[in-house]
C-alpha cells in the first residue's frame, strides 16, 4: 500500500473537519462569536497552504501484479535493490489526468487518461525532470526541454476509457495534449511521445 494519502483526499478530509468545527463554533453562542472570525481566518490560511502543497513522495510496496514500468537512476523511492518497479494498479493510484486530442498516429480525437509526468516524478522523489525512456522495441528517447508544470504531459494507460494493450501500443504511452497546446506539436515532441514505454532512467 501507499504510505501517504493523495493531496485530494487530504484536502477533502481537512475540509470536512473544518466544516464541522465551524458549525460547532457558530452554535456555541455569543461567548465564542468573537472567535469565529479568527477561526475562519485560520481556516482560509490552512486551505491555501494545502492547496499549494506539492504532491508528497510515496513509499511503494513490491508490485503484486505484472510490472509495467521500471524506474532507475536518481530516484528516491525504491521497492527493489536497484529500481522502482510498478504495476498498473500502483500507477492508477496516482492522480489521474485526462485530455482529448488528435495525434499523428490516430485518425480522430480521443480521450487519453494517465498520470502526469510531474506527479509521477514527485511521487518517486526524482531529483530532475530529465530522463531517458525506453520502449519494448528498444526505441529510446531523451525527455528534456518540456515544461511539465505548465503542460499536462501524461503517461497514458487508457484511451477512450479502455486500457492500452500491447497491440494498442500500450500498456503505457507518453502522450502530449497536442490539441490544447498546439505549440507542443513539434517534431521533437512527437519523437518523445514514446509508446510501449517500459523503462525510465532518471538523470
Amino acid at each position: 500500500m501507499l504510505a501517504v494519502a493523495s493531496r485530494s483526499n487530504l484536502l477533502l478530509s481537512t475540509a470536512l473537519r473544518i466544516r464541522a468545527l465551524t458549525a460547532w463554533s457558530s452554535r456555541s453562542g455569543s461567548s465564542v462569536s468573537g472567535g469565529v472570525g479568527w477561526l475562519r481566518l485560520c481556516i482560509s490560511g490552512l486551505l491555501f497552504a494545502l492547496a499549494v502543497m506539492p504532491l508528497q513522495a510515496r513509499e511503494f510496496a513490491a508490485p503484486e501484479g505484472e510490472v509495467v514500468i521500471e524506474i532507475t537512476g536518481k530516484v528516491g523511492s525504491l521497492n527493489s535493490e536497484d529500481a522502482l518497479r510498478l504495476d498498473l494498479s500502483q500507477i492508477e493510484s496516482m492522480p489521474v489526468t485526462e485530455f482529448v486530442t488528435n495525434t499523428p498516429w490516430t485518425d480522430k480525437k480521443e480521450t487519453w487518461s494517465g498520470v502526469r509526468v510531474n506527479d509521477l516524478l514527485e511521487a518517486v522523489e526524482a531529483s530532475s525532470n530529465k530522463f531517458k525512456a525506453s520502449a519494448l522495441d528498444d526505441y529510446i528517447i531523451e525527455f528534456a526541454n518540456v515544461d511539465i508544470d505548465k503542460y499536462p504531459v501524461i503517461i497514458a494507460y487508457k484511451k477512450e476509457g479502455k486500457y492500452l494493450s500491447t497491440r494498442d501500443l500500450g500498456p503505457l504511452w507518453l502522450m502530449f495534449p497536442f490539441d490544447d497546446f498546439p505549440e507542443l506539436d513539434t517534431q521533437a515532441n512527437r519523437a518523445m511521445a514514446i509508446w510501449q514505454l517500459i523503462k525510465i532512467e532518471l538523470h
